[in-house]
């Protein structure tokens, strides 16, 4: 473990209970609850920023962890940190995920701050885990208080209200990106709208224009062999299910009989990234200063001019 670290948020417990720089079990499930939201929030964003992988970085969890060191005084303060590891010393190693860690606690942030003040959620808030953010302080008393803040940045209040306006957003849908694979079971060439079935309880009614026509009606014809590739946008529960096409940019056949792609296939730079990152320091220091003049001397074990 490194000894460097830095200060990324301080959660303050108040009332009668947290006076004397004491945590009970109430406000040590809270701690949990918050490195989950962190933990969420830095994969919503991951995937945001990476459409086209559906796999997270090796490690990306445990890279998103949060550590308690102290207790301090104010209401019984509880700063998080994160270690700062040494600069990186291989232009293949991954970048750091300590913006990840940054950009979820900020954005966990602005979303109470907007909740408390009664204005609109931030743009990127991850709609599918409202219901999450909502549970955040459900545990505490009402004669306790929680807040947090990063560093030199105001505090955001977790109470009832400020729940209660969360769960009232939730019980509405949202709409989102959408990529879904299925088979279409019935369509409707006078409505142009079909039928695409994720699993055997789960259907979704979408729409087509007359240039998609065919490819619908031949996954409709082979069905037992083809399923249908669908991106776009959709309409979504408030628990993450999606639950309507609005619109469809994109359908590609997957014939069962030939090998399909994989959305969870990581990409050959990301193999490579992980294999570096595995490498110990010591073996690296091994590695010849004049390996890229020499390789073929390297590989053949013969000096060559």
């Amino acid at each position: 473990m490194t000894d460097q670290w830095r200060r990324v948020v301080t959660l303050h417990f108040g009332g009668d209970r947290y006076g004397e720089r004491a945590l009970d079990a109430a406000a040590c499930g809270e701690l949990q609850r918050f490195q989950s939201l962190v933990t969420e929030t830095a994969k919503s964003l991951w995937r945001d920023k990476n459409p086209g992988r559906a796999r997270l970085p090796k490690n990306f969890e445990a890279r998103t962890h949060l550590w308690l060191r102290s207790i301090e005084d104010g209401s019984t303060a509880i700063p998080f940190e994160i270690p700062v590891d040494k600069p990186l010393m291989n232009a293949l190693e991954a970048p750091q995920i300590d913006s990840e860690v940054m950009e979820a606690i900020d954005l966990v942030h602005r979303v109470f701050l907007s909740v408390n003040d009664d204005m609109e959620l931030p743009e990127k808030c991850p709609k599918q885990l409202l219901s999450e953010f909502a549970r955040l302080g459900e545990s505490l008393s009402d004669s306790c208080t929680l807040t947090f803040a990063p560093p030199k940045k105001s505090f955001a209040h977790v109470t009832k209200r400020d729940r209660d306006r969360l769960l009232s957003i939730v019980e509405n849908s949202y709409e989102d990106e959408l990529d879904i694979v299925g088979r279409v079971l019935e369509a409707d060439v006078r409505k142009r709208q079909f039928q695409i079935w994720i699993d055997d309880k789960t259907n979704i009614v979408a729409s087509f224009t007359k240039e998609q026509e065919t490819q619908v009606t031949s996954a409709l014809k082979n069905h037992e062999s083809v399923r249908l590739r669908v991106r776009g946008r959709g309409e979504f529960t408030s628990g993450g299910k999606p639950r309507k096409v609005t619109q469809v940019a994109e359908l590609d056949p997957i014939s069962s009989n030939s090998p399909q792609f994989s959305v969870d296939a990581p990409r050959i730079e990301d193999v490579i990234t992980d294999i570096f990152r595995d490498v110990p320091e010591q073996e690296w220091d091994r590695v010849p200063t004049d390996l890229s003049h020499r390789l073929d001397s390297y590989i053949s074990g013969r000096d060559e001019p």
